[in-house]
C-alpha cells in the first residue's frame, strides 16, 4: 500500500477522533480490489504515522469543495439521489 491513502485515513482520524482501522481498510480493500484487513491497515498506518500526522485537513476538505464548485450543474444532478427512485431517502 502506499501514500495515497494518507488522506483517507487522517480524515476519518479528523472527523471521527478515531482511526477506525477496520472500516478503512474495508474501504480500500473495495477501491482496490485487493485483500487489506485492520491489522494490514494498523501496520501501515504505525508506519506512515508522521504523514498522517502532519497531513492538513483542511487542504484535503477544501480540495472536495473545489471539485463540487467546478462541477457543471448537470453533473451535480447526476449525484444527487433522487428520492423518487429512492424510498430511504427522507421526504422534504
Amino acid at each position: 500500500m502506499n501514500e495515497r491513502w494518507i488522506p483517507l485515513t487522517a480524515y476519518v482520524k479528523y472527523a471521527t477522533g478515531n482511526w477506525h482501522d477496520r472500516e478503512v481498510a474495508a474501504i480500500i480493500a473495495a477501491k482496490t480490489g485487493r485483500r487489506h484487513d485492520e491489522i494490514q491497515q494498523r501496520r501501515w498506518r504505525e508506519s506512515h504515522l508522521d504523514e498522517i500526522k502532519s497531513f492538513r485537513v483542511e487542504d484535503f476538505l477544501n480540495f472536495v469543495d473545489t471539485l463540487i464548485v467546478e462541477k457543471k450543474p448537470t453533473e451535480l444532478k447526476t449525484m444527487v439521489r433522487d428520492p423518487q427512485r429512492d424510498p430511504d431517502q427522507d421526504q422534504d
